[in-house]
């Protein structure tokens, strides 16, 4: 038996809730939270509320380690307001960090440095790239920012 658009869209959306909820099972240890994204889920599918939604889980999913239960949460809203969801999600911190590979043989330097640490009250962050060092050939920068 052929499954007509409706019950074919209802399948994925229940496939999609189904891998939600085994991903909030390994990424919120804290069972108050858990209850709480979903009942804030529940309630959004109850009336409707998106910005009391993003309001509700922005509280639940506040750690790096979180952040893609948001990517997820627009799988299982009305899909009328998934751009409206993605505008109002904080960005994740990782958003525009990319992971380079620099290649190391013998004794030789990869060619940058690194300041910041926990002992500082900072990040890491790479300091300098020496030109035509590996870390350079394969396009390590160095991000000059101010700390106020």
């Amino acid at each position: 038996m052929e499954r007509g658009f409706e019950q074919e869209n209802l399948f994925t959306i229940n496939k999609h809730a189904e891998e939600f909820k085994k991903k909030v099972k390994v990424l919120i240890d804290n069972k108050e939270e858990k209850m709480a994204l979903f009942n804030a889920l529940k309630e959004y599918h109850e009336n409707g509320n998106l910005s009391k939604l993003v309001f509700e889980i922005r509280s639940i999913i506040n750690t790096p380690k979180r952040y893609p239960l948001y990517k997820d949460v627009r799988y299982i809203i009305k899909p009328e307001d998934v751009m409206s969801f993605l505008t109002m999600i904080p960005n994740s911190p990782s958003d525009g960090i990319h992971m380079i590979k620099i290649p190391h043989s013998g004794r030789d330097t990869l060619g940058f440095s690194i300041r910041g640490g926990k002992e500082h009250g900072l990040g890491v962050f790479v300091s300098l790239v020496q030109r035509g060092s590996p870390a350079d050939i394969v396009g390590l920068k160095v991000i000059i920012s101010r700390l106020n």
